[in-house]
């Protein structure tokens, strides 16, 4: 697995919800069907810290939002 953390945040298709992993399903959780706010995966080169640059870290931000440290993620879902 190459450049999943460090180039750009990456945006996914979930809506973001602050409690939802407190009563998500435990496999495969597709996020909330709606919100103001979508989801931002990995770490960028303007994070600072070592914790913030990780494949798994998790952001938000509103949809019409754009920067040069943020990308987009592409995954498939049969």
């Amino acid at each position: 697995v190459h450049d999943m953390v460090g180039n750009v945040q990456e945006w996914v298709a979930d809506w973001y919800a602050g409690d939802y992993y407190i009563r998500s399903p435990m496999n495969n959780p597709k996020g909330p069907d709606n919100g103001i706010a979508r989801v931002l995966r990995g770490g960028s080169w303007i994070q600072l810290k070592s914790y913030q640059v990780l494949s798994a870290n998790r952001a938000y931000q509103v949809p019409d939002y754009s920067s040069n440290f943020i990308g987009f993620r592409c995954a498939w879902s049969p």
